[in-house]
């Protein structure tokens, strides 16, 4: 999942620098970004946060790192159909709409 996590946001940062005047490249970055906060979620829950809890006796630290996950995890959930949504009507626009 680390890979999936570096691959998602590398191609979201590679995007951005490439084409940032394109409205449907930056959709398309942000749907990346999504993505890759899902996979943060995943690293965060299955790796990083058990072996914090194992070396560190407080409480605050697994705290934050497991509302650190959740907040990835929305971004992800929500934030990941509606920015697949709207890269959608950027790259083809509804003619209504114009």
């Amino acid at each position: 999942m680390i890979f999936v996590l570096i691959a998602l946001w590398g191609i979201s940062i590679t995007l951005l620098l490439l084409n940032f005047r394109n409205k449907s490249v930056r959709w398309l970055s942000s749907v990346s970004f999504c993505g890759g906060a899902g996979a943060f979620a995943a690293v965060l829950g299955d790796r990083i946060i058990p072996f914090v809890a194992n070396i560190s006796e407080s409480y605050e630290t697994t705290a934050v790192l497991n509302t650190v996950m959740a907040c990835a995890s929305i971004v992800s959930y929500y934030g990941l159909p509606y920015t697949f949504l709207m890269f959608a009507l950027a790259y083809n626009p509804l003619s209504i709409w114009e």
